[in-house]
Order: structure tokens, then C-alpha cells, then sequence
């Protein structure tokens, strides 16, 4: 399975000027912007889709360093995609906790666990469980072809 998209968070205020970065780390290749406002910067660059995106929820794992990119740890990101479940249900985000819990980066305690720390009264342990077997308003999914 290949990732449809990548999604990197910032806290800082304005992302208007990320648009001129991003041109120059990818300067060898086709870029297409999607959306480029204040909160927002989305692009296709050679037609994959990253979404920079303002959050307001700092990190509360720490980072691990991939090839000079600071990038949240597994049970993190596990705890976000449980949040964002009940706000957006997108079929990626659950084979992404099917494969997560399958490979035992975390289990459901634990992620329950961490987002209840990062999002506080803003995450419900309960219904995000209720989350995972209701599956009737999930999205479809559209799949990048393997080269």
C-alpha cells in the first residue's frame, strides 16, 4: 500500500510563506498548488499530494529525526487519527490504524491513552471505539498506483 498523501502540522500563525520553500526543495519537480492560505498549504508535487496544515496541538511524544526531517512518533500519529476520525471518517485513516495496531506500534488502550493527554475534553475514548465498527459514513478511498 502506498500513502495517498502526507500530512505536515506547524503551529506557527501564518503558512503563506511555506509556498516559496517548498518550491525551492522541489525545484526538480512538478508542483501544483492546491490551496495556499493563512492556515493551509496544499500542493501535488509530481502528482502526490502534501498538505502543510496549522495546528494547534503541540506534540507531546517528542520527534524522531528521519533523514533531517523531525517527523511525530507512531503513537502520536496513531492518537491524531483517532481524533480526526470523529470529525472527518476517511476509509486511509482507518487501513492506516488497521496496519498501525496490526504491527504493534500501539494497541487501542494506548492510543486512547495519549489522545485523551494531547486533546483532552476534545477526545472521547468511548466514542472513538463506537468510531471504529461504524463505518457507514466513510468516505471512499482513491489509490496511487505502484510504479
Amino acid at each position: 500500500m502506498v500513502s495517498v498523501d502526507f500530512d505536515m502540522f506547524s503551529d506557527k500563525k501564518n503558512l503563506r510563506n511555506l509556498l516559496r520553500k517548498v518550491e525551492i526543495i522541489f525545484k526538480n519537480y512538478k508542483i501544483s498548488i492546491v490551496i495556499n492560505d493563512q492556515d493551509q498549504l496544499s500542493v501535488r508535487v509530481n502528482g502526490i499530494k502534501i498538505d502543510f496544515v496549522r495546528y494547534p496541538f503541540s506534540p507531546i511524544l517528542g520527534f524522531i529525526n528521519f533523514e533531517g526531517v523531525n517527523i511525530l512518533k507512531v503513537a502520536e500519529i496513531t492518537a491524531m487519527k483517532a481524533q480526526t476520525l470523529g470529525r472527518r471518517p476517511v476509509l486511509k485513516d482507518y487501513i492506516d490504524l488497521y496496519f498501525i495496531l496490526r504491527e504493534k506500534y500501539i494497541d487501542l488502550n494506548g492510543t486512547i491513552d495519549i489522545a485523551e493527554k494531547k486533546y483532552k475534553d476534545e477526545f472521547n475514548g468511548r466514542l472513538f471505539l463506537e468510531q471504529l465498527i461504524y463505518l457507514r459514513d466513510v468516505g471512499k478511498i482513491t489509490c496511487v498506483p505502484t510504479r
